[in-house]
């Protein structure tokens, strides 16, 4: 690890011409790695960055660190967005009692209930949008919902004229059909049939229970394989078939953010426009035309991302109401992965936040009215099984650029944590604190040892004077795309 100046409670600073300030513990601070500050490194020399902060849960990403936090005055930098852009969390508030979900069936049939109206099905997990609506949606974002919802959001609509490269917009639109189209041209002409699931009645044949039957299987993206808009599902029996399609519909989904991203950072490399230390970590001037066309790419990715997540929470809302009669309310919606104006200072600056969320205190003044007393909400979620927090910042926040991490962070890569942890152990830490997962194993790369201790980072944040917990949720149960 670097030598690192004390600046004050759990806030470091790496010494060099651009400051990177570092908000950790000292228990925190042990799980940075060198790749985390040579990322830092190689992103401060980029022309133009003027500060960097690092949260507790940073770890090293794609060019720039997750968790990290950029201020530039005329630089943009699409890996301090990177691929997943407007990647967010929305909370949900509901009149159910704790009590109420006590007992592990009803829980199990709320996430059944939950996978059927959102996984999968033509009338069900997928709200039909039309190519106008769509287009729409790209350029306007929540604009069309109503003022109570708008306030609750942390960004209504990015302005953007949606100009996608039809590259993008086959990703984000047609992307299965017209890779489909490939081998069965009359794709377009048939209508597809939802499947009905919970019926398996080749269990009796077998006399098998189904716990012992095998369920793996495998998404399988061919566009490295030159067949890009192909995805295949191999494998896989009985039950899993909702689970694959949902896992099959993430990385089509995907797409759209990865698409925007990917498509500046070849045309920026052609240009040379590169750290020579790292060839991701692409920039451009944000008043050039190559800059403004990535502003607005980037702006129609995020305005799809915030209207998506507010689908998904209409959907789990109707199972809620239906279920138990619940009333719900949206509390708050954040993205994690932007590169918005903000001023700093007085000043205005362009900050990235890749891993990390905007965290305004009380009488900043971009903050709306509903917010200006109070601060806004800030979503914090722990990781598998572990308690997420509802955070509001704290005047200390100009510190880190109005900023705090966005969750607790990677200790092991996935990579990593499927190699090296136990299937059992897992199984067992989730299930001696009574939380459902709805798969039949927990994913091992998104269990709890694979991420840093929540109740650590949280920690980092509220010494450092950064922000502080106003309520904290305890998880009765998880829901997995895989």
């Amino acid at each position: 690890m670097p030598t690192l100046e004390q600046v004050g409670t759990n806030h470091y600073r790496l010494p060099g011409d651009v400051p990177i300030d570092v908000f950790a513990n000292e228990a925190i601070l042990r799980t940075f790695d060198e790749a985390v500050f040579e990322q830092a490194r190689n992103t401060a020399a980029i022309p133009g960055v003027e500060s960097i902060a690092l949260m507790p849960d940073a770890h090293s990403g794609y060019g720039a660190p997750i968790g990290a936090v950029v201020a530039t005055r005329n630089t943009l930098i699409p890996m301090v967005a990177g691929y997943d852009i407007s990647c967010g969390m929305s909370f949900l508030q509901s009149s159910l009692q704790v009590e109420q979900l006590a007992d592990w069936r009803i829980r199990r049939g709320v996430i059944q209930a939950i996978e059927q109206r959102v996984a999968l099905g033509r009338d069900k997990a997928v709200t039909p949008v039309t190519r106008d609506r769509f287009e729409r949606i790209l350029r306007e974002g929540a604009q069309a919902y109503p003022a109570e919802i708008r306030d609750r959001l942390e960004r209504v609509k990015f302005d953007s004229q949606g100009q996608l490269s039809g590259r993008a917009r086959q990703r984000g639109v047609d992307y299965l059909l017209q890779g489909f189209e490939r081998v069965f041209p009359r794709i377009r002409d048939y209508r597809p049939v939802r499947t009905t699931t919970g019926v398996r009645p080749t269990l009796f044949k077998w006399r098998k229970n189904e716990d012992e039957l095998s369920r793996r299987y495998e998404v399988i993206d061919h566009a490295s394989q030159g067949a890009d808009g192909f995805i295949t599902i191999a494998g896989g029996k009985l039950s899993m078939y909702r689970l694959m399609a949902e896992e099959t519909s993430d990385a089509v989904c995907r797409k759209l953010g990865h698409q925007v991203a990917s498509e500046f950072l070849h045309e920026l490399q052609s240009q040379g426009l590169q750290q020579p230390a790292d060839r991701e970590l692409v920039f451009m001037p944000a008043d050039s035309d190559v800059g403004r066309r990535y502003l607005d790419a980037m702006g129609a990715a995020a305005n799809i991302a915030i209207v998506n997540r507010l689908l998904l929470l209409a959907q789990v809302a109707e199972v809620l109401e239906e279920e138990f009669g619940a009333a719900t309310h949206v509390v708050y919606d954040i993205s994690h992965n932007l590169i918005q104006q903000e001023e700093v200072d007085g000043e205005a600056h362009w900050i990235h936040r890749k891993g990390a969320t905007r965290a305004f205190p009380a009488g900043h003044p971009g903050q709306p009215r509903r917010w200006h007393a109070t601060g806004h909400p800030i979503i914090t979620p722990g990781s598998m099984g572990t308690s997420s927090h509802i955070q509001v910042a704290q005047a200390g926040a100009r510190a880190s650029l109005y900023s705090i991490n966005h969750g607790a962070g990677r200790v092991l890569s996935r990579r990593a944590a499927n190699r090296g942890l136990k299937q059992a152990d897992a199984d067992r830490w989730l299930a001696e604190r009574d939380i459902l997962v709805n798969t039949r194993h927990v994913p091992l790369d998104e269990s709890a040892a694979a991420y840093k201790d929540i109740d650590q980072v949280i920690d980092s944040i509220a010494g450092a004077g950064l922000a502080r917990v106003v309520a904290s949720c305890r998880p009765m149960a998880v829901i997995k795309g895989a």
